[in-house]
């Protein structure tokens, strides 16, 4: 699925959710706790950063399709978001989850993506063509991308996006 494709089902969605979800959980099981926390990317990220920042993200989609403020559920300034610059907001969420353990990242994470199935399950499959703009307060807006965009860049897009930085963080080691 991409975003050049017919509006997906919910079911679609959340088939490729879930096997993105599925493929990043083996990929995290088979590292240790200790391999979780070191070595850290460029960026200053370990393993359980990314996790982190993934279930924050999740989280965020939640609160988005639950029509409430994706960037304060992810626990991001008014002023980060007014950058626009995601690497800005991710830098300022991902030290909020450095206390948490990586087995605790990996539950949020897949807690998170729960949470979105559940939303999408409440949801029509046409639904998933309007604007992401409808979901933001005053939820008349007809701009913006179709929601399931939203949705798949935020879970399943995004969890295969950061699987090859935490395997190269995990060779690291090698």
């Amino acid at each position: 699925m991409s975003h050049n494709d017919a509006v997906p089902t919910i079911e679609q969605i959340r088939e490729e959710m879930d096997a993105s979800l599925a493929r990043l959980l083996t990929l995290l099981d088979s590292y240790s706790e200790a391999q979780m926390l070191t070595p850290t990317d460029a960026g200053g990220w370990n393993i359980r950063d990314h996790v982190a920042h993934l279930a924050a993200w999740t989280n965020g989609v939640d609160a988005l399709l639950n029509r409430q403020d994706r960037w304060e559920r992810m626990g991001i300034s008014p002023e980060a978001v007014a950058t626009w610059d995601f690497d800005v907001m991710n830098a300022e969420m991902v030290v909020q989850h450095r206390h948490l353990a990586p087995s605790e990242a990996r539950e949020w994470l897949i807690d998170t993506h729960k949470l979105v199935i559940a939303d999408l399950e409440g949801m029509a499959d046409d639904d998933m063509g309007l604007p992401d703009g409808r979901f933001v307060a005053p939820f008349t807006a007809q701009e913006g991308r179709p929601i399931y965009i939203s949705v798949l860049e935020a879970t399943g897009w995004h969890y295969d996006e950061h699987t090859p930085w935490i395997i190269a963080i995990a060779q690291q080691q090698a």
